[in-house]
Formats: C-alpha cells, structure tokens, sequence
C-alpha cells in the first residue's frame, strides 16, 4: 500500500550512515516498504524550543533599549528583512508607481529546521549588536538571553 503525500511524518535516528526508525509507528510504515524499495526523505532536524524563545527574547531587548519599534514584532521583521528571510514583490501604489515590497517570511517552526534556524539566529545576534544596538558585546548579549 503506498503512503499518500499527506501521509503524517515519521520520526528516524541516524545511526552511522543509515537512518533507523526512532519508534514502533516508523518501524511499521517503513516494514511496508518492499526490500531495496526507493523511498523520498525530507531530512529536518527538530527545532530547540529554548533558542526558539531566545530569538523572541532578542527582540524584546532590543525593542526595549530603543525607541524605533512599536514592538518586539517589528523589530523581529526588521531582523528578517535584513538578513533576506524574506520574500520579495513589486507593489503598485497609486500616485506613486512601483515599489519593492519586502515580506518577511516565518521563523516557525514548520517554517525552518533547527539546522536553518542555527544560522539564521547566529545572524541574528551578530545583527542586533552590530547595526540595532551597535556597541553592544554579543556575548553578553547571548548570556542575557540565557539567563
């Protein structure tokens, strides 16, 4: 019986080079597999809660020590836009013409694995300290976040 694309995601290990199935609803979808059958893997590594709610904590400091954001959302688009976690289209507006519109895409974690959002939040502390809150030292920056 073939999965369907809709077909709920399995959880696998990797053991030295092969993927193993991590519990017994992975052990039995892949035992459905004939014997050297070709399977589709979309490989994404869970993301860490914690560094999740440290980025939001990122920009909860920043709009706190300064006056240029309505809120922590904003200043998390901000972020997005200017590392290129975003989308971009023109955007016609009357008596003006064409302009670039830059739309942030989601941090999710649907969105990114944890390997994406690794990179992406590394940025984001460089970012902060060198063009938000210049002056700022980002590794205390970083043991801020952690306590």
């Amino acid at each position: 019986m073939a999965e369907t694309s809709n077909a709920k995601p399995i959880w696998m290990r990797l053991d030295g080079g092969a993927l193993i199935p991590a519990d017994k609803d992975a052990q039995d979808r892949i035992s459905r597999i004939k014997r050297d059958g070709l399977v589709m893997v979309q490989v994404r590594q869970p993301r860490n809660p914690r560094q999740h709610r440290m980025a939001w904590g990122l920009a909860r400091i920043v709009w706190e020590n300064t006056e240029r954001y309505a809120s922590p959302e904003r200043v998390m688009d901000e972020i997005k836009v200017n590392l290129g976690h975003c989308d971009s289209f023109m955007l016609k507006i009357k008596g003006v013409g064409e302009v670039e519109q830059l739309m942030p895409r989601s941090i999710a974690f649907e969105s990114m694995d944890q390997t994406e959002f690794d990179a992406f939040f590394e940025s984001m502390i460089d970012y902060v300290a060198s063009e938000m809150i210049p002056g700022i030292d980002p590794i205390a920056l970083m043991a801020e976040l952690r306590n």
